[in-house]
């Protein structure tokens, strides 16, 4: 597993993580993103200047899990969102990875 930042010019990978929060959050929290053009949406919002979004991917390329930090209270506080796992990776340790690659890339801000 890698992590390494989402930009907004790999399409694929943003296709990806934008599947991966409609499905990851069908059962329990279905209205988050109901569809591919609101999760869509919600990624390509990760790419504002005042936010960090990361990606684990494997060996070929297929993203794990995703990370994002927003900036709050003019730098000071960054919030962790959001945070998901694909459904069939959970449980495996990708979102405890992609939580201390926020904080030690937090650190470094």
């Amino acid at each position: 597993m890698r992590i390494v930042d989402l930009v907004s010019t790999n399409e694929s990978a943003i296709q990806q993580v934008a599947t991966m929060l409609v499905e990851s959050f069908a059962v329990n929290w279905p209205y988050a993103w109901p569809d591919l053009e609101s999760a869509l949406e919600e990624v390509r919002e990760s790419f504002a200047a005042d936010h960090i979004s990361r990606i684990a991917f494997d060996q070929d390329r297929t993203v794990l899990g995703w990370v994002g930090g927003i900036s709050q209270y003019s730098g000071h506080v960054w919030e962790l969102y959001p945070l998901v796992v694909g459904v069939s990776q959970q449980g495996k340790g990708i979102g405890r990875a992609l939580v201390a690659d926020l904080e030690e890339r937090l650190w470094d801000t």
